[in-house]
């Protein structure tokens, strides 16, 4: 068995600990998450912010593990109201703005250096539209999370608009000018485009 700690496999298993615990509030499982939590911690924590691909600081790095991160974390601040879990929920949410998303041309950055640079050594130029949607649907429920008062700006300011906000993953591509539907191939020919599709 690969003992190897790896940022995206603890991050869909404290995605899957923050549901068991929602569902079932076992204070066993609040134990093995907190746990978690301190292991990624203190082995992935990297100094140029987020956290390490694994152990061995492989390259690229990925804004995937972390948005599973952010998955996670939302679950766990929404369920417990904890101010370490809305700490660092926060702190993926600034990761986003500072590094992932690229401002004014709507595509989520996917590859990196190992303090976030972008180029064609990280194949930083591929694109994902998969984790586009993704984030843009966290994001929304990030901010409908946000207690009131609180600034809203999540994915209001930050992500492509298209009609009806839940379908915004679609930033100016693959959807009809009503925003009905899918448009057959559009993600795709976008990314091309782009010399960008996987």
């Amino acid at each position: 068995m690969d003992e190897t700690r790896d940022l995206y496999d603890n991050a869909c298993v404290l995605l899957a600990l923050a549901a068991l615990f929602t569902a079932t509030d076992r204070i066993a499982y609040r134990k093995q998450i907190e746990i978690l939590l301190t292991a990624i911690d203190t082995t992935l924590a990297d100094p140029a912010g987020g956290w390490a691909e694994d152990e061995h600081g492989t390259l690229p790095r990925r804004q995937n593990p972390h948005m599973h991160l952010f998955e996670a974390c939302l679950v766990l601040a929404t369920k417990t109201r904890d101010a370490s879990h809305r700490r660092r929920l926060d702190g993926l949410y600034t990761l986003f703005l500072e590094q992932f998303y690229i401002r004014g041309a709507g595509p989520l950055c996917e590859f990196f250096g190992p303090a976030w640079e972008r180029g064609p050594k990280f194949q930083s130029e591929r694109l994902d539209p998969g984790h586009m949607c993704e984030w843009t649907w966290l994001l929304h429920r990030y901010s409908d999370a946000l207690d009131p008062g609180t600034d809203h700006r999540a994915a209001e300011t930050h992500l492509p608009r298209q009609g009806n906000r839940r379908d915004a993953g679609y930033p100016r591509h693959g959807r009809d000018r009503g925003n009905r539907r899918p448009r057959g191939g559009n993600v795709c020919r976008a990314l091309r485009r782009n010399r960008a599709g996987r």
